[in-house]
């Protein structure tokens, strides 16, 4: 099984200008009740609550501001967003995060993504790097917020109906928000296995595939919204520029790249400092050279992604990294690699 980091950190989009000072208000009780602190927060600088209310704050009044709420100490762990044009409530309880809050800064980063459209955009570039296809971005907030307007649109309408052709919906059953997001788009990319590519053109039952892999698409933006009547979610993915246009498959669905060399270089330290070891792979698991077994603290890799073992042989417990580097102190891999192999060659089982 392969593992996905969980190690993220995401802010939300909208621009707040300046070093404009905001008053936010946490309470103690839900409805803003009970003891309360008022904090200033300017910029993009983080907050830290004082101990006395830490794991306390049960509500918030923004005053029309954006926040992050962050459940550890200097904007780490858990994140949740509070805006004045979502559907967040002010009540934490309502958004699973009451009692856990240590810090909390404004949303000043002007299009970045909450951890739900964060993996959206990741799991994209996943898959698409599988086709050699060019990665694609998460930072247009006017179409993430198009793909949760028409999200809520169905859930509230209980429809389940395309609002353009540049996009992909999807309804699943999962825990979270962030595990639905990624439970879409590889049930999109599992239409690869219908698509023709000696025939290209659009196929009915290959679409989302092919509009997930374009490789003219240079934006995606995602929504998620949770039915309670049918107790799943909605996932909506827009893409811009739109694709599925005909006479353009042959050049924008590539096929798949699925044994080709690629250099990978393993480091003694973080930062890519110490001894380094170079590896030309095609294919299959490799074991790590003589010496180098649990000794290998960074990673680096361009252009692809790889599946690390802390055994032999691509056994054990492993770790997918789908960006150019890593340091494996953060994912706890830290002095535990033994083997690795090219996430093409397992990316079968990782549909599964």
């Amino acid at each position: 099984m392969i593992l996905q980091a969980s190690s993220f950190i995401f802010l939300v989009a909208f621009h707040i200008a300046g070093s404009a000072v905001e008053n936010v208000t946490l309470y103690e009780h839900a409805s803003s009740e009970g003891e309360f602190t008022t904090i200033n927060l300017s910029g993009s600088e983080c907050f830290n609550l004082p101990e006395d209310w830490y794991d306390r704050a049960s509500s918030i009044e923004t005053n029309d501001s954006c926040v992050i709420l962050w459940s550890r100490s200097d904007c780490s762990g858990n994140s949740e967003r509070i805006a004045p044009e979502t559907n967040s409530n002010s009540n934490f309880e309502d958004i699973y995060f009451n009692d856990i809050i240590r810090s909390l800064k404004l949303c000043t980063s002007p299009a970045e993504a909450s951890e739900a459209r964060y993996i959206g955009v990741q799991e994209h570039n996943f898959w698409r790097q599988i086709h050699q296809t060019s990665s694609i971005n998460g930072d247009n907030e006017n179409l993430h917020q198009a793909a949760q307007n028409h999200a809520e649109y169905l859930v509230k309408n209980n429809l389940f109906l395309s609002s353009s052709k540049n996009q992909n919906l999807a309804e699943v059953k999962a825990y979270t928000a962030e595990k639905a997001v990624r439970n879409a788009v590889k049930s999109w990319y599992k239409e690869e296995r219908h698509y023709d590519y000696g025939n290209p053109g659009f196929q009915t039952d290959s679409q989302h595939f092919t509009a997930l892999v374009w490789n003219a698409t240079s934006q995606v933006g995602i929504g998620v919204e949770w039915d309670p009547t049918k107790r799943r979610y909605i996932v909506v993915a827009n893409y811009d520029p739109e694709g599925n246009i005909s006479g353009q498959f042959e050049e924008n669905v590539k096929l798949p790249k699925r044994r080709q060399p690629l250099p990978v270089r393993f480091y003694e330290h973080r930062f890519y400092e110490g001894e380094e070891v170079l590896m030309e792979v095609i294919g299959g698991c490799h074991n790590l050279p003589e010496g180098w077994v649990n000794k290998t603290t960074a990673v680096k890799v361009s252009g692809w992604c790889l599946a690390l073992w802390n055994q032999p042989a691509c056994k054990g417990k492993s770790l997918k990294l789908n960006y150019d580097v890593k340091n494996l102190v953060k994912l706890n891999l830290n002095d535990a690699v033994g083997s690795f192999n090219l996430c093409s060659d397992v990316y079968d089982s990782i549909l599964h």
